[in-house]
């Protein structure tokens, strides 16, 4: 039976489109679909992905925006965020590391794109929508920034295993931090034109230089410490990112809202959870089998029996060698977490961290109704094919996936 009140959003980014041909397809057989089946005549909460290619279709005819908008309206798929984290062909193969780019300190491309996707959220999003949001990648690879700590990182409340993995360096956060702030000026000019507020939001992940929560506080801190300069900037909190560093979800929500910083969106996201690694090889042969040669950067990491990460790979295949796994062994890993966004239903050969999503979705949809979670499960269709029958209908997925979490708000 369908609920009477939407309560979750979906991001589409699941799809491989790429063109705005491609993405008509998704939004008039899929995103319809979905929308019938999940909520009947009540309207669908969409989270959309426009590509480079798309944005400077959309800008190249106007008439394209308003033909979309209208569409989204009349068919109901309730426009609410926009995905702005991948301006390449996010399904590519072998992405892996270019999910970054373009990086914030290396040109003006990413906050080119950012702007326009701000600019075509403020067109597109309903009028009834109060804050629309777009996300962003929180950062650059640690591994690609100078080793020079930012002070204020170092004497946060890092977690001990700090020495694990370098902190990126403070020319780097400089960097990031001014192309973000041109972004949140260009979103201030926007709503003194139009009156709509556009929300950008970094989207911490591991490896990156935003990656924990006490990094992303510091980060506001230091280079957004005046109310008024983050109107126009926030964080999205994705699950399983913060599940991957072996927070505490609803703990670091709680941090990031003390300190002042802006949460305008969830994405309800799953990742995979392997207790004891190094005694479980029936567990470790289905990841080399069935993840190992995933497209998509699956980020690793092991916490010891206290809880403290004292392991991490930036790519899952890494961990799978012999070199990882005497250094799991070496580290004392006895519970391993890696970043692959796993389907929202119970069931499957592989452990996952679902009862900690659900528990924290329960709890943060009573406390803060105003902040709608969006689902992101864009490994659909690498599960797919190892799937048969009507399994392989990734719609009637999209629809299970929804009233399974709807059930938690």
């Amino acid at each position: 039976m369908v609920r009477q009140s939407p309560s979750v959003g979906y991001s589409l980014n699941v799809f491989p489109d790429e063109t705005l041909d491609e993405l008509w397809t998704t939004l008039r057989t899929r995103a319809a679909r979905i929308r019938r089946d999940a909520f009947g005549n009540r309207p669908f909460p969409v989270e959309l992905r426009l590509s480079a290619q798309m944005v400077a279709e959309l800008r190249a005819k106007p008439q394209a925006v308003i033909e979309l908008r209208d569409y989204l309206r009349g068919e109901g798929l309730r426009l609410v965020t926009l995905n702005a984290f991948v301006p390449a062909s996010f399904h590519q193969p072998n992405l892996k590391e270019r999910v970054y780019l373009p990086a914030w300190h290396e040109s003006d491309e990413r906050v080119r794109y950012t702007c326009d996707c701000a600019d075509l959220l403020a067109e597109l999003a309903p009028a009834d929508v109060s804050e629309p949001s777009l996300s962003v990648p929180g950062g650059v690879l640690k591994s690609s920034a100078d080793q020079t700590p930012l002070s204020d990182l170092d004497s946060s409340s890092a977690r001990p295993d700090k020495s694990v993995r370098p902190t990126g360096a403070g020319d780097v956060h400089r960097k990031t931090s001014d192309a973000l702030r041109r972004c949140a000026e260009h979103c201030a000019a926007l709503e003194t034109r139009t009156g709509r507020r556009i929300v950008v939001a970094i989207e911490p992940e591991p490896g990156l230089t935003c990656e924990r929560t006490d990094e992303v506080i510091a980060f506001f801190a230091k280079f957004f410490p005046a109310p008024e300069s983050r109107r126009h900037l926030g964080v999205n909190f994705d699950i399983c990112h913060q599940l991957v560093e072996f927070e505490d979800p609803a703990a670091s929500v709680t941090a990031l809202e003390k300190a002042g910083v802006h949460i305008t969106k969830i994405h309800v996201s799953n990742c995979i959870e392997i207790a004891k690694p190094l005694v479980a090889p029936e567990l470790l042969e289905a990841l080399r089998r069935g993840y190992a040669e995933s497209k998509f950067l699956h980020q690793t990491a092991g916490a010891d029996k206290t809880g403290r990460v004292v392991y991490f790979s930036l790519d899952l295949p890494e961990t799978l060698t012999p070199d990882g796994l005497r250094a799991m062994a070496h580290a004392g890993v006895e519970t391993l977490r890696i970043h692959y966004h796993m389907p929202l239903l119970p069931g499957g050969a592989m452990p996952t961290t679902l009862s900690a999503v659900e528990s924290f979705v329960r709890g943060f949809a009573t406390s803060r109704p105003n902040v709608l979670p969006v689902i992101e499960t864009y490994t659909w269709l690498e599960h797919l094919p190892a799937a048969g029958g009507k399994r392989q209908d990734l719609p009637a997925n999209i629809v299970a996936e929804i009233a399974y979490v709807r059930g938690w708000c």
